[in-house]
C-alpha cells in the first residue's frame, strides 16, 4: 500500500509533556499504574541517610535494607524517584487527584532535602553539601570521605567509596527536573547551593544529533593510544604513516610531498588512536606539532615555512610505508598481487616494505604508493589487471595452437 508523506510535510519541533495525551487504553493504564506505584513509595525511607549525614533524626525507622540504598552508592535512587515524579507531574495523561498528590510530594521532598542542606555544617561537613549514601566504614565521621578517597586512587566499594559523582549527578538531576518539570523554587535553591555542584550542559541541537557527536567525540577523546616512532603525511587524502630505522630519512621522504602541497601531521613522534574497529587516527604531541627535523639542518617549522594548507592535526591512516636498506640477497614484492599488513592495537593496516637505494626518489613513490592505495580501495588493482591480461593472453594463444592442429 502506497503511502503519503503528506502528513509529514511540516517541520519537527520539540513538544512538551503535557502538550500530548496518550489514547491507547493499554498505554493509558500503564501509565496509571506508574503513577499509583510512585505514590506507593515511602519516601522517607528514601531519605534516611540523608539525615544521618545531616546529622537529623530520620523520620523512617529504616532506609531500603539489602539494596543498593544501604550502600556507598545509595542516594542515587531518590535521584531518579525525583526524576520520575517531575515527570509525571508534568504528563498530561496524569489525573488531577494524582498530580495533586505527586505536586504535595515534590513540595515535601525538596523542603527536606533544603533542611538536610541547612544543617551540613552543623554535622561536619561544607556549605551546601547533601548526600545520601551510608557513611564509608574507612572514614565514618568524614561526610565527603567518598570524594576524598576516590581522589586518592582508593575506591573499595564495601569501605570506601563506590561512584560519588554519578551519585551527585542523580541527586542533581533528580533536583533539576523538580524545577524544571514542577517548577519547584526550592528544588531549585538547593541545586544551586550546592558545594559538589556537577556540569549541566544544554544544546540547541536534536537529541540523536547532539547524542551521535559527544559519542563520536568520546571515542576519540577515550580511544587506546600508542605513540610510534615514524612520519604521517596526508598524501592525496590517505593517510601515509613512513616507518624505519632512525636516520633512514623518513623526514625526508615526506618532506619532498609537503612542498608539493601535501600535508603534515606529525614527525618523529606520531600518537595513534584507535577510535574503531576500523579506524586508527593519527596526530602529533602538543610539543612537536608542525615541527619536522631534517638532519644537517636541524628543526623546521612547517606551517610557518610552507603554510597553513600544509600542515593537518589529525588523519585516518590508511598506508604504512616502511623504509629499509636496500638488500641484494633480499627477495622483493614486484607485482603486489597480495597484500601485506602491519597491525597497531589490533587493527590491521596495509604496508609495504621500499628498499632504500642511491637514485630511488621517495617522494615519487610515496605518492603513487598513496594513489594506488585510493585506486584499489574505488575498486581498481592495477596488479590484477595485469594478471587479467596475461591469463586471457595465454587462452588466447592456447586457442590459436589449437586451431593450428
Amino acid at each position: 500500500m502506497k503511502q503519503s508523506t503528506a502528513a509529514f510535510a511540516a517541520p519537527v519541533s520539540f513538544t512538551g509533556l503535557g502538550e500530548v495525551k496518550v489514547t491507547d487504553g493499554y498505554c493509558a493504564r500503564a501509565m496509571e499504574k506508574e503513577v499509583a506505584y510512585l505514590l506507593k513509595l515511602d519516601v522517607r525511607k528514601l531519605l534516611y541517610y540523608f539525615y544521618v549525614n545531616a546529622g537529623l533524626a530520620p523520620d523512617a525507622p529504616s532506609s531500603y535494607q539489602g539494596g543498593w540504598e544501604g550502600a556507598l552508592i545509595g542516594g542515587h535512587t531518590l535521584g531518579h524517584y525525583m526524576v520520575a515524579l517531575a515527570q509525571a507531574y508534568a504528563n498530561a495523561n496524569t489525573s488531577e487527584p494524582s498530580r495533586a498528590e505527586l505536586k504535595a510530594r515534590i513540595t515535601y521532598l525538596a523542603a527536606e532535602l533544603k533542611r538536610c542542606q541547612d544543617n551540613a555544617v552543623t554535622a561536619g561537613a561544607k556549605a551546601g553539601f547533601l548526600w545520601g549514601a551510608a557513611p564509608a566504614p574507612a572514614d565514618r565521621d568524614n561526610k565527603e570521605a567518598q570524594f576524598d578517597f576516590v581522589e586518592r586512587g582508593r575506591a573499595d566499594i564495601a569501605a570506601e567509596a563506590w561512584v560519588p559523582w554519578y551519585t551527585m549527578h542523580k541527586i542533581v538531576a533528580g533536583l533539576v527536573a523538580l524545577a524544571v518539570y514542577a517548577g519547584d523554587g526550592t528544588a531549585k535553591e538547593v541545586a544551586a547551593a550546592m558545594e559538589y555542584k556537577v556540569p549541566l550542559l544544554m544544546t540547541k541541537k536534536a537529541t540523536s544529533a547532539f547524542m551521535a557527536e559527544i559519542i563520536r567525540w568520546l571515542n576519540v577523546k577515550l580511544a587506546p593510544c600508542i605513540s610510534v616512532h615514524g612520519v604521517l603525511v596526508d598524501i592525496y587524502g590517505a593517510g601515509v604513516l613512513i616507518t624505519g630505522e632512525s636516520g633512514i630519512g623518513k623526514s625526508e621522504a615526506a618532506l619532498e610531498p609537503i612542498q608539493r602541497g601535501h600535508r603534515l601531521v606529525a614527525d618523529d613522534a606520531v600518537e595513534i588512536r584507535k577510535v574503531s574497529d576500523d579506524t586508527l587516527v593519527g596526530s602529533a604531541p602538543d610539543i612537536t606539532k608542525h615541527f619536522i627535523e631534517l638532519r644537517g639542518i636541524g628543526i623546521v617549522d612547517v606551517k610557518t615555512l610552507f603554510g597553513v594548507s600544509n600542515v593537518k592535526d589529525t588523519q585516518n591512516i590508511d598506508l604504512v610505508i616502511c623504509l629499509e636498506d636496500w638488500d641484494k640477497e633480499k627477495e622483493y614484492d614486484r607485482l603486489g598481487l597480495e597484500e601485506e599488513y602491519t597491525e597497531y592495537l589490533g587493527n590491521k593496516v596495509v604496508c609495504h616494505n621500499i628498499p632504500i637505494r642511491p637514485g630511488r626518489n621517495l617522494a615519487i613513490i610515496c605518492e603513487s604508493a598513496a594513489i594506488n592505495h585510493r585506486q584499489k580501495k574505488m575498486g581498481y588493482n592495477a596488479a590484477q589487471e595485469l594478471y587479467r591480461r596475461v591469463q586471457e593472453s595465454l587462452a588466447k594463444r592456447r586457442d590459436e595452437d589449437e586451431d593450428d592442429l
